[in-house]
């Protein structure tokens, strides 16, 4: 049978058998680089996995601790307390600021009314003020009285605790000055009361004040079914907010003036923005620690796995170089007995097809083997296209680090190449 009709593909074969020795080193050449790229690439990607959900579980920590700041914060301005005061629009609005109690009265039903249409309101209650006289201790007082609060949410507690009939709050000073304290029964103008709670220090009228329900401070100031005030919550998250749900508040009750605590409604807006502002900065520091970690985790294995692929390279080239350098005899005498150059780069093209297959697929192998066992990292759906191209990459590198010096040494004078000119 004449070479001839032997197919290069069995005849590369037959040679990668015959020299063992050079096969093994060539082999070994193209296997590394692949084993060292795919081992770098599964360590790599399974580390990126493993930081992206440490970090994904950090981010959202984060968050969290973030959405705690801005609910913490909501809460304090929550308690700080009613935002809006409703009160008779012919009220002496200098005289309602410097007494702190609503100097004329409006009918009960104005709350009712107001929490039936309920514009934009979360928390409403009627309140009943006044100076009366306590025979008892022998003083003037303000007496406070404190309807039931009406809110959106059942579930909310109301800013203003009422006062269950039979007791009495007892203001910080006054309980002091008294010598009172809670669970004693006190006498106010004829009524057995029961202090309820003795009030923390304000530093406001409300130390000389006495708490009791509506029905009864409307006895006592001999106004019943009167109101002085009404108290509201909107949750204004500005003045501007403030002031329209004030006006929403005038249209619906006719004959009142809606009066906004801008200063609350002010310093709640700036705990708000505090509260975003550091709960962005702490989620945006999150997210950049994140993006350097993945960028710098890219640098260095990127880099690692460039090496690894040009020192492979260099070695399957050299290799290859030195094999046909080795064999220039044997390619001048298939040039004399016939074979033409392409013939002889062809198969040359072939052993290193063959090498590298094996080399590639050997390679992908121990590399997957070698990122799991150093780091238990195992090949994920999205491994596999990086892997396949990094066994096409050392495939056609073996490959052509065979055809080139062929493709030299073939296209001289054959007589040249016998005499290894």
């Amino acid at each position: 049978m004449s070479s001839e009709s032997v197919p290069l593909f069995a005849i590369a074969l037959r040679e990668v058998r015959f020299r063992a020795a050079g096969t093994a080193v060539a082999l070994l050449g193209a296997l590394a680089p692949v084993a060292l790229v795919s081992a770098l690439w599964l360590a790599g990607a399974g580390h990126a996995r493993a930081t992206e959900a440490m970090l994904a579980a950090g981010e959202r920590t984060t968050q969290a601790l973030a959405d705690t700041i801005r609910e913490r914060y909501e809460m304090i301005g929550h308690a700080m307390g009613h935002d809006m005061a409703v009160v008779s629009a012919d009220i002496d609005l200098q005289q309602y600021y410097t007494a702190g109690y609503a100097s004329r009265t409006m009918p009960e039903s104005a709350a009712a009314a107001l929490a039936g249409a309920r514009p934009g309101l979360d928390h409403i209650v009627a309140r009943l003020a006044g100076l009366v006289e306590w025979p008892e201790q022998g003083i003037k007082t303000l007496l406070v009285g404190v309807g039931p609060e009406q809110v959106r949410d059942p579930a909310a507690a109301p800013l203003l605790a009422p006062v269950p009939a039979g007791y009495v709050r007892v203001g910080h000073r006054l309980a002091a000055d008294l010598g009172l304290s809670v669970g004693q029964r006190v006498a106010l103008r004829g009524e057995s009361l029961t202090v309820a709670e003795c009030l923390d220090e304000a530093g406001s009228l409300d130390d000389m004040s006495l708490w009791v329900d509506l029905a009864l401070a409307q006895r006592m100031l001999g106004v019943e079914g009167r109101i002085g005030d009404i108290l509201a919550f909107c949750g204004a998250r500005s003045a501007e907010e403030a002031m329209t749900a004030a006006r929403a508040v005038e249209h619906v009750l006719p004959g009142v003036r809606a009066v906004p605590h801008s200063a609350d409604v002010r310093t709640r807006e700036r705990m708000r923005r505090a509260a975003d502002s550091t709960s962005g900065d702490m989620v945006a520091l999150e997210r950049s620690g994140r993006a350097e970690v993945s960028a710098q985790r890219g640098v260095s294995f990127g880099a690692i796995g460039l090496i690894a692929a040009v020192a492979g390279a260099a070695w399957v080239a050299a290799a290859s170089y030195v094999n046909t350098r080795q064999r220039r005899r044997e390619i001048g005498i298939l040039r004399t007995v016939g074979w033409s150059a392409g013939r002889v780069v062809v198969l040359f093209a072939w052993k290193g097809a063959v090498l590298g297959t094996a080399g590639a697929l050997g390679g992908v192998a121990a590399g997957a083997a070698a990122a799991f066992a150093a780091a238990r990292a195992a090949v994920g759906p999205g491994d596999w296209p990086a892997l396949a191209g990094v066994a096409c990459a050392g495939l056609l590198v073996c490959a052509l680090s065979y055809t080139l010096p062929a493709l030299a040494a073939a296209g001289g004078c054959p007589a040249d190449t016998l005499a290894g000119r």
